[in-house]
């Protein structure tokens, strides 16, 4: 089948209802780093306590974010409040994790800091729920923009990691996913996909550094 621009506007809008969020939702960066340290078993603790609540939680596994020293990492997404990190979670933090998720409260013993950005997982979520970052819920927590290890930090290519479930293509759209190749495929001439390659600089990759138009 191949694909039109109605196809794509259909999926925008469907990633669109499914970026919204409506409630509480945990995310266990699960990537090699996280597995090594235990994030598997995190991740199973998780689903238990959260078992007899399966309407009102969202339990999903994410990539890394960069800080493997500190997994198994968790986040969690607070609707119309804001997001909250955690570091060095075990098992035994699972109830205590899911309760407060529940209640719309911070697991204090394990909170790292609250997260920029707010209850909703499109590519304009700083704009659209900038109030969220403003809740009492938040407050006395340091942010996490001024961690050593992140202040410097500003995701490009990697923005989506540890943030989106890697295995949701909803989720990726609403992030943006495949905007680019659209416009190259759909609305770009050949010769105007490669002056922007051309002007874009990008060199190549695997070793080979040499500008990407000339290769």
């Amino acid at each position: 089948m191949s694909i039109t621009s109605e196809h794509l506007a259909a999926l925008r809008a469907r990633a669109h209802e499914a970026g919204l969020l409506s409630r509480p939702r945990i995310l266990v960066g699960t990537a090699t780093c996280g597995l090594a340290s235990g994030a598997g078993a995190v991740l199973q603790a998780l689903r238990e306590a959260g078992a007899s609540a399966p309407d009102e939680i969202d339990i999903c596994e994410a990539g890394c974010n960069g800080a493997c020293y500190l997994e198994p990492i968790v986040e969690v997404a607070l609707p119309g409040k804001g997001r909250v990190l955690y570091s060095n979670v075990g098992p035994e933090d699972a109830a205590g994790l899911v309760h407060a998720a529940l209640t719309g409260t911070v697991y204090e013993p394990r909170a790292m800091g609250s997260v920029s950005g707010g209850g909703l997982l499109l590519a304009n979520a700083e704009a659209a729920d900038s109030a969220g970052n403003a809740s009492a819920v938040m407050e006395g927590l340091p942010s996490c923009d001024a961690h050593p290890f992140f202040e410097r930090q500003r995701h490009i290519v990697m923005r989506n990691c540890g943030v989106i479930d890697p295995a949701s293509l909803d989720e990726y759209v609403a992030r943006g996913g495949y905007a680019g190749a659209s416009r190259a495929l759909l609305e770009m001439s050949p010769e105007a996909v490669i002056d922007t390659i051309k002007k874009s600089g990008l060199r190549g990759r695997g070793g080979v550094d040499v500008f990407l138009c000339s290769e």
